[in-house]
């Protein structure tokens, strides 16, 4: 079979039949080229492509707002490591450290996750969780392995917020914790810190979450977070008190100690409880102000209804401070609230102020509401103020009321919410008076004329004894040598009977004579006694001199005199 040589196909051009071909010349061929699939391991780094894209946009729509936090230095803070954690959840990270513009404080800028975008509000608080010792314990042992991180508080409010300043100190309470806060109004601030428990009966129901000082400047404001559902036993009668220490009392059945636990004795503590008898009302509102007493007996007195009472004194009010006790019949009623000293302009004289608190209730078993009217009543039967010493060896003054029938009538003067209390002497210028009046009686004694006069009295008793001794003498002689020569002749006469009488006469004249001799006892007891008189006149005007230079010896003595 003759090969029929290759097909031509239908589009080729007919071959010229003239022009034949050489046998040996090859013919070309036309081939139409196949199209080639790309290679497979192209779709590697494609595929990465498109997943890292998915994810970079993912990771940015996924991503929560960057915050910044303002710290006073960066301990523990490293970017790329920290994370900042809510309830041990994590919901973000530090992203960068740097520091402030004015090298003042340290920043930490910090991503947010999405679902964490709530927290970037005002309100807001965040701080370093690093290992710390302070009155509520030991906190934050957890990042000694792990490393510190960002702690939050989420705020409530609705607006956002970009920047932020962070807490030095992690907040006690955080928002989440239900129960209240209250303010406390205290003289001072004693042994309480942040974190000092609050007792209610006993048992901890919150803990100090802040203090500081008050508008005035002169006292301290403690904030007081009771935990729910304590807190509804905050009511309008409550009464809180310092639980710091120990509180030593010594009474009639002996010596006792208190405290409500171990921890306020090292820490401080608040305690809070209603009066005894008293109905538990309705809990109030957060933010409520209490007054903070020094102790519980000091806090369960019913203080309501002070009276501002205004004194004046012409006395030394050295001794008098502010806080001593006004006293009624060794009660307190009250206490002294300020000492002062003022020029009246109309008298030219300075007078001395002081201010004192009076808790009428202290009186009276229930409050009275026109404690006003009865004290003014009071005022009329002789109720009035005066300074008592409390220690003769501190000096130390209170201010004592009390009913002085004999004080001179007044009656209670009110100007604005203050009345003015008559006051009466202190017992030391009664003291002092009565001295000034026996000091002046002496100094109208005449003790020069008295010496004189008993000069002259002297004087003449012993010109007197002298003449007794030098006339007198010598005529009773006369007389009893007389009164002898007449019994002599008498006796020669008489008889026996007028004997005897005449014997008994002699003897008795012969007593007379040996008793009025001058060396006789009783010219000596005479003579004595005039001397004695002597003595006792310079003795007299010798203390009326030392009574002139020294009055205060009628009350106290000489000195170094034993008593």
């Amino acid at each position: 079979m003759t090969d029929p040589g290759p097909i031509r196909p239908a589009s080729d051009p007919a071959p010229d039949p003239v022009s034949k071909p050489a046998p040996d010349v090859p013919q070309a061929r036309r081939v139409t080229p196949h199209r080639r699939i790309p290679s497979l391991i192209w779709l590697v780094p494609i595929l990465a492509a498109v997943i890292g894209l998915s994810l970079f946009i993912k990771s940015v729509t996924d991503r929560g707002p960057e915050i910044t936090i303002s710290f006073l230095k960066a301990e523990g803070l490293e970017a790329g490591k920290t994370k900042i954690k809510y309830k041990d959840v994590d919901i973000g990270n530090v992203t960068s450290v740097r520091l402030s513009a004015d090298k003042s404080k340290a920043l930490a800028v910090v991503r947010l996750n999405k679902d964490a975008s709530s927290f970037a509000v005002q309100g807001s608080r965040f701080w370093i969780v690093r290992p710390r010792v302070g009155a509520g314990g030991v906190s934050g042992l957890g990042t000694l392995l792990s490393g510190a991180y960002l702690g939050v508080d989420a705020g409530k409010s609705q607006e956002a917020a970009d920047e932020f300043t962070g807490l030095e100190v992690p907040p006690p309470i955080t928002t989440d914790v239900p129960g209240k806060q209250f303010v406390l109004q205290s003289a001072e601030l004693g042994s309480l810190d942040i974190g000092s428990p609050i007792y209610y009966r006993r048992l901890p129901v919150g803990q100090v979450i802040g203090f500081g000082l008050d508008k005035t400047g002169h006292g301290i404001e403690v904030l007081a977070f009771v935990n729910a559902p304590y807190d509804r036993y905050v009511t309008q009668d409550t009464r809180f008190w310092h639980a710091s220490g120990l509180q030593i009392d010594l009474t009639a059945s002996g010596l006792s100690v208190d405290a409500q636990s171990v921890a306020s004795v090292l820490a401080g503590g608040i305690a809070f409880q209603e009066p005894p008898g008293t109905q538990l009302g309705e809990p109030v509102a957060e933010e409520t102000e209490f007054t903070l007493a020094e102790n519980q007996a000091e806090a369960m007195k019913n203080d309501a209804s002070a009276i501002t009472a205004l004194t004046f004194y012409n006395q030394s009010l050295r001794g008098l401070s502010v806080g001593a006790p006004v006293d009624f019949r060794g009660v307190v009623v009250g206490e002294v609230v300020s000492v002062d000293i003022q020029f009246d302009r109309e008298k030219k004289t300075f007078v001395q102020p002081v201010t004192l608190r009076i808790y009428p209730e202290r009186f009276f078993k229930s409050a009275a509401r026109d404690s006003q009217a009865i004290l003014a009543g009071m005022v009329e039967r002789g109720f009035r103020a005066q300074l008592r010493q409390s220690s003769l060896l501190t000096g130390q003054l209170y201010v004592a009321v009390d009913f002085f029938p004999k004080a001179p009538a007044a009656k209670l003067a009110v100007a604005d919410k203050t009345v003015t209390l008559p006051t009466m002497p202190g017992g030391l210028d009664e003291l002092q008076a009565a001295v000034e009046e026996i000091i002046g009686k002496v100094r109208k004694i005449p003790f020069d004329t008295i010496g004189r006069n008993v000069d002259k009295t002297l004087v003449t008793a012993d010109k007197t004894l002298t003449t007794i001794n030098t006339q007198t003498l010598v005529e009773i002689n006369k007389t009893l040598a007389q009164a002898r020569d007449a019994i002599a002749r008498v006796d020669k006469e008489l008889t026996p009977e007028a004997r005897g009488v005449l014997a008994e006469a002699r003897r008795t004249l012969q007593s007379a004579s040996t008793t009025l001799s001058p060396d006789a006892p009783l010219q000596a007891d005479v003579r004595d006694t005039l001397q004695e008189l002597s003595r006792t006149a310079r003795s007299l005007r010798n203390v009326a001199d030392y009574l002139e230079r020294h009055p205060e010896a009628l009350l106290r003595g000489k000195p170094g005199e034993v008593p």
